[in-house]
């Protein structure tokens, strides 16, 4: 079956494999999605990160395959955005902070947001954290890292000047 710009999902669901998505993705432009990244929950943001979300794309039966293929491809470059936004704010263990995790059993992706949200916007409830907005636990995500590091910046810049006075 050839895919035109008038297939919708139910005629392409008959044959449509992972392959077929990969290359439609190559193809196709970017659709804004009914529900963007930037524009979600926490709580949202949490399930889309799910592997199975990637589904919803092709729940409409009568959505266009390629408006359905686009939107996927939004969504994917959202995704890839937010992990950029977030590994230029890692904060990387010194040689004594990864012995110190050593054995340590820290939260899951999903439960540190909610954690973090919970404490940054001093909520009360998972339910209250999972309704903040994503942009905005970005925004105090991204403030929280440039404190941090600029405290252990000053740390080592005081323990220098101990080692210069001894």
């Amino acid at each position: 079956m050839d895919i035109t710009e008038k297939t919708t999902v139910r005629e392409a669901a008959i044959f449509l494999k992972k392959e077929h998505i990969d290359e439609l993705l190559e193809k196709v432009n970017p659709v804004t999605p009914k529900k963007p990244v930037f524009s979600m929950t926490v709580g949202e943001f949490i399930e889309a990160c799910d592997d199975d979300y990637v589904k919803t794309f092709f729940n409409d039966p009568d959505e266009y395959l390629i408006i359905a293929v686009g939107q996927l491809k939004a969504y994917k470059r959202d995704i890839e955005n937010v992990s950029k936004i977030l590994e230029l704010n890692k904060i990387k263990q010194d040689a004594d902070e990864a012995a110190a995790a050593a054995g340590v059993v820290f939260p899951s992706f999903g439960e540190s947001i909610l954690a973090e949200c919970l404490e940054w916007f001093h909520l009360h409830s998972i339910e209250e954290a999972e309704n903040v907005k994503l942009t905005d636990w970005l925004l105090v995500k991204r403030a929280k890292t440039a404190e941090m590091k600029y405290e252990r910046n000053l740390m080592r810049v005081h323990d220098a000047k101990l080692k210069q006075k001894r």
